[in-house]
């Protein structure tokens, strides 16, 4: 095995040996399927998968996923990549995609697709709406009213930053 991996991957890094190892082990392991999909076309089986896996959101959901993200935003809510991991995985499911995984990988992807840039906010050179104020009491009021609705006892902070409610 070492020496078919020195011969065709002269320059792999050493710490890629194990993972070249295990894709040449699965090659080996798969050998007829991955003969009968080469000798069927004339490429078409770049990526053989089997039914029902994707990879990719579809249009339509990946154009959801950019309006909630602009829904965030236009409210002057930060988004983050975790954020977007959590939506693209509820969208995937809504669409029935089982072995959707929005990894780092993809993330990636889908920001430099849509241009998006997902900082976080350091609060220099940023200004903070004018209404500000107006904005913190409406909340405070929904939230008021949600706990009424709701029967809820115990509000609890979900970040690690101390806020206090008066309820």
């Amino acid at each position: 095995m070492r020496k078919t991996i020195n011969h065709f991957y002269p320059a792999l890094a050493p710490a890629s040996y194990h993972s070249k190892r295990t894709t040449i082990l699965r090659w080996v392991r798969n050998r007829k399927s991955l003969e009968a999909a080469v000798a069927v076309g004339k490429g078409q089986h770049m990526k053989v998968r089997d039914k029902g896996v994707a990879t990719i959101l579809s249009k339509e959901s990946e154009m959801e996923l950019v309006h909630w993200v602009d829904e965030l935003r236009g409210d002057g809510i930060p988004v983050s990549s975790q954020m977007s991991t959590g939506k693209a995985l509820l969208v995937a499911q809504d669409a029935g995609l089982r072995n959707f995984r929005a990894s780092d990988k993809w993330v990636g992807g889908f920001k430099g697709r849509h241009k998006f840039y997902f900082r976080c906010p350091s609060r220099q050179n940023q200004l903070s709406p004018a209404n500000l104020d107006e904005i913190a009491a409406d909340f405070a009021i929904q939230v008021e009213a949600t706990v009424r609705d709701l029967g809820i006892t115990r509000v609890y902070n979900a970040d690690q930053t101390a806020v206090f409610l008066s309820i």
